[in-house]
C-alpha cells in the first residue's frame, strides 16, 4: 500500500500521523512528507528517520503500533463461500504490491480447510504466472527485494514453510 494509502485514512479521521519509515526506503515517504507539507498544518504529519531500533513506547509512555516491511500483521481470510477466483487474485496482489514489503502485505493466509486444497492450487499456479524481473521494465510484476538483508529474511522464511509438518500450519 502506498504511504498516501496508509496515512490518508488517519489523515481523514482528524488524526495526525508520525511515518517511521523503514531506513532503506525512506526517501518515498519523505518525498510525500514534503509533498503536503503546504496543504496541511506543521505537525499533521511528522516523519522519523534513521535505523535505529524501532520501539512501541514513545518516551512519554504512549504506545504505538509498528507497521511496514518488517512488522506485518495484517491476516486475509478466506472463507468456505469466498469467491476462490477473487480471493486468490486479491492475495497475489497483495503478496507482490511492492515486492511485498508494505506493511498491508499480509502475514498470513487463514484458508478454510473446505476450500485450502483448492485455494493453495489456485494460487501456486497464479503465483508462477508472476512475471519476475527489473522493476523498470513495465511487464515486470514482481521486482527485487530492498536489500540482502530482506532477500536473506524472505530465503529464512521459505525455508521454516518448506520444512513445516504441513502445508496447513505456519511456523
Amino acid at each position: 500500500m502506498s504511504i498516501a494509502g496508509q496515512v490518508g485514512p488517519a489523515l481523514a479521521a482528524g488524526n495526525t500521523v508520525v511515518v517511521r519509515p523503514d531506513g532503506a526506503a525512506s526517501a518515498t515517504v519523505l518525498e510525500f512528507a514534503r509533498a503536503v507539507g503546504d496543504l496541511l498544518p506543521p505537525g499533521v504529519v511528522d516523519v522519523v528517520t534513521g535505523v535505529a531500533p524501532r520501539t512501541d513506547a514513545l518516551p512519554d509512555g504512549h504506545r504505538v503500533r509498528p507497521a511496514g516491511p518488517g512488522h506485518r500483521s495484517g491476516v486475509m481470510v478466506v472463507l468456505p463461500d469466498a469467491d476462490l477466483g477473487a480471493a486468490v487474485a486479491d492475495a497475489v496482489t497483495a503478496l507482490c504490491t511492492a515486492g511485498g514489503e508494505t506493511g498491508a502485505t499480509p502475514a498470513r493466509l487463514l484458508v478454510h480447510e473446505s476450500v485450502h486444497d483448492e485455494f493453495a492450487g489456485r494460487l501456486a499456479a497464479l503465483l508462477d504466472a508472476v512475471v519476475l524481473g527489473d522493476p523498470l521494465d513495465l511487464a515486470t510484476e514482481l521486482g527485487p527485494l530492498i536489500s540482502a538483508a530482506r532477500r536473506d529474511e524472505a530465503r529464512a522464511a521459505v525455508r521454516r514453510a518448506a520444512t513445516s509438518r504441513s502445508s496447513r500450519t505456519s511456523p
